[in-house]
């Protein structure tokens, strides 16, 4: 994708993080917004405010996520959406602010404007720095506006944590299945939060919202953590059940399930096969 279609900096990871209808109504406000707030209060034509506009955004594309773009990517197993982009939006806000004001101090105003009578106003219209600083900072709550106007707008961030979630499950589960074929039964477990705190990896066994595992994001326009929407299960009757320790492989016990979730009207989850030991996906 080309640097203009990113828009800016915090536009950039906006598109990965939102629907991108969404993100198109984002990018264009702001290249609107901007080329007022810099350009036509500085003394620049609407035709050369937009297309300074466009590019200084196309330009601070590539610039800005190769800066700031790792840290802000650092999510935990309970991340706060609302948070996390009202912080990419401000970061990435400063940076482009100052690596846009370059841009457009290097082409000249197209009208003189008049003098205004306060101080404050008369520095605003010739610091070009101040103008996209302002710029950015008014643009926030308007993108916040935007980008949260869906229901479940964090469709990127919502994928992230479920991939990182979904692997320390696995986790928990491979670490169960090597207690089922030690002792030929699976342990009393009570519930998925059960499952979670007793068998979840030495990396993340001490993380305040390691309950969180046992959930599948499903995040809406305020959320500020993980809101218990969509469970995994653990199967009750699980707890308890002997696998097959006949060589000979007469004894048939057949397959149960040990926990699961449902997205979008189907299941998905473990099975432990009693007669091989083995727990399946």
């Amino acid at each position: 994708m080309s640097s203009v279609a990113f828009g800016n900096g915090a536009m950039g990871l906006a598109l990965e993080m939102f629907e991108y209808r969404t993100w198109a109504v984002y990018v264009v406000a702001m290249v609107v917004l901007e080329a007022w707030l810099i350009g036509i209060r500085g003394g620049y034509d609407w035709p050369r405010s937009l297309l300074i506009s466009f590019l200084a955004n196309g330009i601070t594309a590539f610039m800005c996520p190769a800066i700031i773009a790792v840290g802000l990517h650092g999510f935990n197993i309970n991340p706060n959406p609302l948070l996390y982009v009202t912080k990419l939006l401000f970061f990435f806000g400063i940076g482009s602010a100052y690596m846009e004001s370059i841009a457009w101090s290097l082409a000249k105003p197209t009208e003189v404007l008049a003098v205004p009578d306060n101080r404050f106003a008369q520095f605003y219209q010739k610091s070009i720095v101040l103008r996209s600083f302002a710029a950015h900072m008014i643009g926030i709550p308007l993108a916040l506006v935007i980008l949260l106007s869906p229901s479940h707008p964090y469709q990127g961030l919502t994928r992230i944590v479920e991939a990182h979630r979904s692997r320390e499950m696995r986790q928990v589960i491979m670490s169960l299945e090597e207690e089922i074929r030690e002792k030929g039964q699976v342990p009393s477990i009570s519930s998925i939060e059960d499952l979670v705190d007793k068998y979840a990896p030495t990396s993340i066994k001490n993380e305040a919202d390691l309950w969180a595992i046992g959930y599948i994001p499903d995040y809406t326009r305020f959320d500020t953590g993980e809101q218990r929407r969509k469970p995994w299960e653990w199967n009750p009757n699980a707890s308890g059940k002997t696998t097959a320790t006949d060589e000979t492989g007469n004894r048939k016990l057949g397959a149960i399930w040990l926990s699961r979730t449902q997205t979008d009207g189907y299941f998905r989850g473990y099975i432990l096969d009693r007669d091989s030991g083995q727990v399946k996906s």
